[in-house]
């Protein structure tokens, strides 16, 4: 079993975050400790109302509730009666026995889990310290239970490193568990492909539905150099539970990538010299669309990440040449190739060669001058 816990500021959010997943058909709350009514009765306004309640009497904490995930094997599919058992000795262990918590069935994926939403402030005001939960309370509850159910261990969640890592496949979600589907797919990708940037990798990445995320500027992720890795939706959005570098087995952090990066700093020349001659290959095609563009491209081996084919991209153009597994900026490849250029081929209509892109740009500067 694995087990993870999170101190939030509201609880409010994680009750409306697992009732949207009820909506959904993709959850059940299958129990409530130290409700009136049974979980089946409780709408989602009796069950903010009971936590309210019981946060009325400590209002000088920031971190009044408690985000707790089990997760079980794949095999381990076991009836609610089971899980509220195993779930119930878990909260007990863990110093949250006596506070009213809700649990919460979900089977948006193919690993059996539960989320457990819970306050930290106890029935006479007192708030129950959270800092250090996993480490002091959580890892000695997890294996008690463990032993008491005779469920897999956490070790035995862990995916080993492969040593031939097979083709990276494109990600989808709730195919796999999360943590096992992007180690597969990274291991592949981090080990075979020639990447110099953060930015670069996540347009690789992005090709397979994953993403590594470093955090927002002034983020705790960004100040102390974390590395998150999430699977992406068809529509770039994030889903499931983000993975730390740090938690996967072969440990792709970002002092593991800054070797990478210096390692694959300079430019093969062939690979430059091979992805110019395959864009020139699809501008040639003419193609009519970013349909069309897209499909050319992958003719001839290349590819870009779908969300810098909109018009929201940012101002240089990554191409990922798929034969040799390296990334170029557009950039590279020389004055004839520029950003706009390939912005007016997306266009229905337009039609730009190789050789007309710095005709296009020359003419432009000049009637600038002229102005």
């Amino acid at each position: 079993m694995l087990a993870r816990t999170a101190a939030v500021p509201k609880i409010a959010t994680k009750i409306y975050y697992n009732e949207l997943k009820v909506k959904a058909q993709q959850a059940e709350c299958i129990y409530g400790a130290n409700f009136l009514q049974d979980a089946a009765d409780l709408t989602p306004d009796d069950k903010r109302k009971r936590f309210n309640d019981a946060l009325e009497l400590h209002q000088r904490t920031f971190y009044t509730a408690l985000n707790v995930v089990l997760q079980f094997a794949p095999e381990e599919q076991f009836n609610k009666e089971k899980l509220i058992a195993i779930a119930a000795s878990y909260m007990q262990r863990l110093g949250y026995g006596d506070q009213p918590y809700l649990i919460y069935q979900h089977t948006d994926t193919a690993v059996p889990h539960l989320h457990i939403v819970t306050i930290t402030i106890r029935p006479d005001g007192c708030h129950i310290r959270t800092p250090f939960t996993a480490r002091l309370f959580s890892e000695p509850a997890r294996k008690a239970v463990e032993q008491e159910f005779g469920l897999v261990k956490a070790a035995g969640h862990r995916r080993s490193v492969k040593k031939n890592p097979g083709p990276a496949r494109r990600v989808e979600y709730g195919k796999l568990p999360s943590e096992e589907a992007i180690a597969d797919s990274l291991q592949y990708i981090l080990e075979n492909f020639r990447y110099r940037s953060i930015d670069e990798l996540n347009a690789i990445l992005g090709l397979y539905n994953l993403t590594a995320k470093t955090g927002r500027p002034g983020s705790r992720l960004h100040q102390f150099g974390g590395l998150l890795y999430q699977i992406l939706d068809k529509k770039g959005q994030g889903r499931g539970a983000p993975v730390k570098a740090s938690s996967l087995p072969f440990k792709p952090t970002l002092r593991w990538l800054a070797q990478k990066f210096a390692e694959n700093k300079t430019p093969d020349p062939i690979a430059v010299r091979d992805t110019r001659l395959a864009l020139d290959a699809v501008l040639r095609e003419n193609p009519s669309g970013p349909k069309h563009f897209k499909d050319a491209l992958r003719r001839n081996y290349l590819a870009v990440s779908p969300h810098l084919l909109s018009k929201t991209a940012a101002d240089n153009l990554l191409l990922v040449n798929l034969e040799h597994r390296t990334i170029l900026d557009i950039k590279e490849l020389g004055k004839d190739y520029d950003l706009p250029a390939i912005r007016q081929k997306l266009q229905p209509g337009e039609s730009i060669q190789p050789s007309q892109a710095t005709k296009q740009q020359t003419k432009k500067n000049k009637q600038k001058r002229s102005l």
